[in-house]
């Protein structure tokens, strides 16, 4: 058993992407099972295959049909590995809300953000998931939300399905999410608690690691990327054993596309930008929440419900109170002052209007 953590611990540092990490269980490997272990080496040869360079007294008949074995065994690898090969080129357009543009994400705050990411990942399973996620305390309470969550960004860290009993299904989640990140920051207590600033610092998280916002293929990104890929594979295949007439050749056609390369390669580098941008704000408000945590001073989460709570329970309608009682006089004065007692004391008085209405 010592022997496998050791093993996985030395792999770790040739993972080629944060989905392989997943694949590499200690006890798996000790009792047997290396199902996982076999994709997660298929993954490292397929980007890193650390094989010898062809002898120099080669013809290029004999390079060829080498070259071509070669690629053909790379293709079975990557196939093989599937998602775990390497990390996808990642598009920030599901993060974005009827109609924005990407620099918008720049002004909202991260737990919106973090927030839309969930839903957004949720949304790819919508069949066994309709309800949004609006707050990170009482919408991940039961644990269903996060079970769907991780099986959605990490499959291959999950086995088989999530428990029906909620006390066996957070045992499992946060199983799953010691494998999905380098250091655990949940526990049952936190997801029962609803204990908001550590829930918000997982999902920062999965997010910093399992961003798991690769391209969709009818997207304007996949799109661009494709165009990226069939120009930059041809001219590979060119000049990979170059002559004359076939550079020429590829100059033109690079020459007849280049507005069209040059628009793809812009959009591609605004993508990267934008992600980048995100990442380091999650990154900093991962640091910031934790170190309330520390102080113990937990800071208060964003809660899109409880919003929209606090306008229905703090605001008074003149009107319609006139209207139950004629001889009631409201003037801005004491509705402002009504006001003012309802949203000091908001909280108590949804959980005494809660309590009586169920």
């Amino acid at each position: 058993e010592l022997r496998s953590v050791q093993l996985c611990y030395c792999l770790l540092e040739i993972s080629p992407s944060e989905r392989a990490k997943c694949l590499l269980v200690p006890q798996e490997i000790a009792q047997g099972d290396t199902e996982k272990l076999q994709l997660f080496l298929a993954a490292v040869f397929a980007m890193h295959p650390m094989l010898e360079d062809l002898p120099v007294a080669m013809n290029n008949l004999q390079a060829l049909e080498l070259q071509k074995v070669l690629y053909e065994v790379l293709d079975k690898m990557e196939d093989f590995a599937g998602n775990a090969n390497k990390d996808a080129l990642e598009d920030p357009t599901p993060l974005l809300h009827g109609g924005e543009e990407t620099q918008a994400l720049a002004t909202i705050s991260v737990e919106q953000i973090l927030l839309r990411w969930v839903n957004a990942q949720l949304a790819l399973d919508s069949a066994t998931h309709s309800r949004p996620v609006e707050n990170f305390a009482s919408d991940l309470q039961d644990g269903v939300a996060l079970a769907k969550l991780l099986t959605v960004i990490a499959p291959e860290a999950c086995v088989g399905e999530f428990s029906e009993t909620r006390e066996e299904r957070l045992e499992q989640i946060i199983v799953v999410a010691g494998r999905c990140s380098d250091y655990e920051l949940l526990t049952v207590n936190a997801v029962v608690e609803g204990q908001s600033d550590m829930l918000a610092c997982f999902l920062a998280q999965l997010m910093l690691v399992r961003p798991n916002l690769a391209a969709q293929p009818d997207s304007l990104l996949s799109m661009h990327l494709q165009s990226l890929e069939e120009v930059c594979s041809e001219g590979l295949m060119h000049l990979t054993y170059p002559h004359p007439s076939t550079t020429m050749k590829i100059c033109l056609q690079l020459e007849e596309c280049w507005t069209k390369f040059k628009l793809a390669a812009q959009a591609v580098q605004e993508c990267t930008k934008c992600i980048a941008g995100i990442k380091e704000r999650v990154h900093a408000f991962l640091g910031e929440t934790l170190s309330h945590r520390a102080r113990g001073q937990p800071k208060t989460m964003l809660d899109a419900k409880e919003s929209r709570e606090f306008l229905f329970y703090t605001s008074l309608n003149p009107e319609r109170l006139t209207a139950m009682n004629k001889e009631l006089i409201l003037d801005k004065l004491i509705v402002d002052k009504v006001e003012d007692i309802l949203r000091r004391h908001f909280r108590l008085l949804r959980e005494i209007f809660k309590h009586y209405s169920s």
